[in-house]
């Protein structure tokens, strides 16, 4: 009995403090919402007609432009476009929501979208992309030579959207673990200090 008397009331001082960081989490992550992520992928290329040096001279090319075509991706003038295209997104919406990158060692680029909407992911992605091919025909218009011109195609296009883990249930859970152990390593430093 003694030793129950000595044990509960440190117990529900764990459990309370323990239960306020989870109520904390619990109201500092209520907005997380579920989102969802559409990619598209393109291949930049040389025109087929292209003989084998100026097509390996242009494939150095194109690796060096997509980096470059990855941040023209992610900049307003992109975000405007999309917004043109499909009136129902705005270009601050857009902006926020692409991502791009090139996959390593290749001739590819990803373009992402996130969104709490299935739907406005995959606009944004597929208009994206069809905005930055738009952009690179037009500044191509003047190149003589087909050697100096590349082709951007779209390989896979974003037909559907996938849900990006929340979180949430992380944040939670860590909360939880933190509040523990500090609140039982603070027990058990005041009653060391108490005693002693």
């Amino acid at each position: 009995m003694q030793k129950l008397k000595f044990i509960l009331p440190r117990a529900i001082f764990v459990l309370v403090c323990t239960g306020l960081a989870l109520a904390v989490a619990f109201y500092l992550t209520r907005d997380a919402s579920v989102s969802y992520s559409a990619r598209v992928k393109m291949l930049i290329d040389q025109p087929a007609s292209i003989g084998t040096s100026a097509g390996l001279v242009n494939i150095t090319k194109a690796q060096q432009l997509i980096p470059t075509y990855a941040q023209i991706i992610m900049s307003t003038s992109t975000a405007d476009r999309v917004a043109e295209i499909s009136p129902d997104i705005s270009p601050a919406e857009a902006q926020g929501s692409l991502a791009s990158f090139p996959v390593e060692k290749t001739q590819v680029l990803v373009i992402e979208a996130k969104n709490v909407d299935p739907r406005k992911s995959i606009v944004i992605a597929n208009n994206a992309a069809q905005s930055l091919i738009e952009r690179v025909n037009a500044w191509q218009v003047g190149q003589e030579k087909p050697e100096d011109r590349l082709a951007l195609s779209v390989v896979e296009s974003a037909e559907y959207a996938t849900p990006v883990p929340s979180p949430r249930k992380k944040t939670l859970m860590l909360a939880g673990i933190a509040a523990l152990i500090i609140t039982t390593g603070g027990v058990f430093v005041f009653e060391n200090a108490r005693r002693g």
